[in-house]
């Protein structure tokens, strides 16, 4: 591709070249030399630039060719899942990574920056057992989600894109339990780009089980003649063979008025009590600020809508899990970094709510763990973010309610730690996430090397001493205590 695009330019300033020399020579029947005396100095010397560089051209594009690609590690990662096995830990993310066509000797650092999937198990105490990346020098891969399947591989969902071609691809890879790759399936994206005023289709969201895979397609089709438009979603079941199981089409019935199209997005896929929750975010196409509605469908597992809850003020529910008969579910305003945890009885009916409170206003829950009459939430807080955004300044905690007191107890894990997800064995919680060096507040931690690492955190019920792990080029152990009440 380099070569490629090295040789059309080359072609083309040799043409721009000739013609200046064609003009030169043909006009009023002057001469190259004549033209080249009346030139001032500095055209002369612009000239003798050209000359000098377009006729390096081909030599330039010779010694890029007999360079090899390599690879500079930037040791960025990060960890999107974790799953628990018998014997240990399974983590998929991905890491970043530098490739370079420029002299390696020289330390020449110019690229293209991009990231390859990662899955690396774990014993319990933080041994590497087994890792696999997905290295590949001409595309970008992420590693979002793993399960373990019925035959006791691993699924790892995916997404797959090239930085030469605009290509983007889901990516389904199975795995044995050695950590060894034995299927690659790739589906490829729509190209249709749902800004076309005439409409469009593009995935928005995929969540992969233990039996089954969800794609979900967002649609939108504008009738002319009628001037209406329809907005839907495709929700479709597969197989972990991406056979079409079953399919269900939901169109969303605006019952704000907005002068703009509206947009659909999916804040939520979740599996409890054998029932699928799918939650809906309708907000406005062009600003992307203005939130419209909210719904949760309710369908069986074999996608048949069972309820529709429609929530028309700004909450959008980012997880439920059933509660002896009921649910427990947290949920957030649209555009504000708050977080609430709520029990509702099987017909959505509010029975009380908590808002969920640390050290700062702004937090977010991204774990719900429940056992017994106890609840684990857990996720980071954020310090400058009055809106929704991306900031580097945030810390990790655990928030441990009881369901009969109604009471908390909050802790800090440590700054610039973030929790994705998360699962608990016995008295410990494992959670997986991110360690950001570049936050300013990172003082109770002793690593300095590179930021943005992949993370797991292993928290102990009770007394809530943090040991942070980090796994990337060395396997440093970090003390990282942070604040309770």
């Amino acid at each position: 591709m380099i070569n490629t695009l090295w040789t059309v330019i080359w072609i083309l300033l040799y043409a721009i070249l000739i013609g200046f020399l064609f003009i030169f020579k043909n006009k009023k029947n002057r001469s190259l030399m004549t033209c080249l005396k009346k030139t001032s100095i500095m055209g002369k010397l612009f000239i003798l630039i050209i000359v000098m560089y377009t006729v390096s051209l081909p030599f330039q594009v010779y010694s890029l060719s007999k360079q090899e690609p390599f690879d500079l590690n930037y040791h960025g990662t990060s960890y999107n899942d974790i799953l628990e096995v018998d014997d240990g830990l399974i983590v998929s993310g991905s890491q970043s990574r530098m490739v370079n066509f420029n002299d390696k000797e020289n330390h020449e650092y110019g690229g293209s920056q991009y990231s390859i999937g990662t899955l690396r198990k774990y014993s319990f105490d933080g041994n590497l057992l087994w890792e696999y990346v997905y290295d590949d020098v001409s595309s970008s891969s992420h590693f979002d989600q793993v399960v373990e399947t019925d035959n006791g591989n691993y699924l790892v969902l995916g997404r797959f894109s090239s930085y030469i071609k605009d290509d983007q691809y889901s990516l389904y890879l199975t795995f044995n339990q050695a950590g060894e790759l034995v299927n690659e399936l790739r589906v490829k994206k729509p190209d249709y780009d749902v800004s076309n005023i005439g409409g469009g289709t593009r995935y928005i969201n995929e969540k992969v089980t233990d039996k089954y895979i969800y794609k979900i397609e967002y649609n939108r089709y504008r009738d002319y003649e009628s001037d209406e438009e329809n907005t839907y979603l495709i929700i479709n079941q597969f197989n972990h063979e991406l056979e079409l199981l079953n399919a269900y089409t939901y169109t969303f019935k605006h019952e704000v008025s907005t002068e703009y199209w509206e947009m659909l997005d999916v804040s939520m896929i979740n599996i409890t009590n054998n029932r699928l929750f799918i939650g809906i975010v309708n907000f406005n196409q062009q600003t992307h600020d203005i939130f419209l509605q909210h719904r949760l469908l309710e369908f069986n597992l074999d996608l048949t809508l069972q309820s529709e809850y429609k929530y028309n003020e700004n909450k959008v529910i980012t997880d439920i899990q059933q509660m002896n008969q009921n649910y427990l579910i947290t949920w957030k305003p649209l555009d504000d970094k708050k977080a609430y945890i709520e029990l509702v009885d099987s017909a959505m009916n509010q029975l009380w709510e908590e808002k969920i409170v640390g050290n700062t206003p702004y937090i977010t829950v991204n774990e719900m763990i429940i056992k017994d009459e106890d609840v684990y939430l857990l996720g980071h807080e954020y310090v400058n973010a009055k809106q929704v955004g991306f900031t580097n300044e945030y810390s990790g905690y655990v928030m441990h309610y009881n369901l009969n007191t109604r009471k908390g107890s909050y802790h800090n894990i440590g700054n610039g730690i973030g929790v994705d997800e998360a699962f608990l064995k016995g008295n410990t919680i494992y959670g997986a996430g991110m360690l950001n060096n570049d936050a300013f507040f990172l003082s109770n931690s002793r690593y300095k090397d590179d930021p943005h690492k992949g993370v797991i955190s292993m928290i102990e019920i009770g007394d809530y001493q943090t040991k942070i792990k980090v796994f990337n080029s060395n396997n440093t152990v970090l003390e990282c205590n942070g604040n309770h009440k």
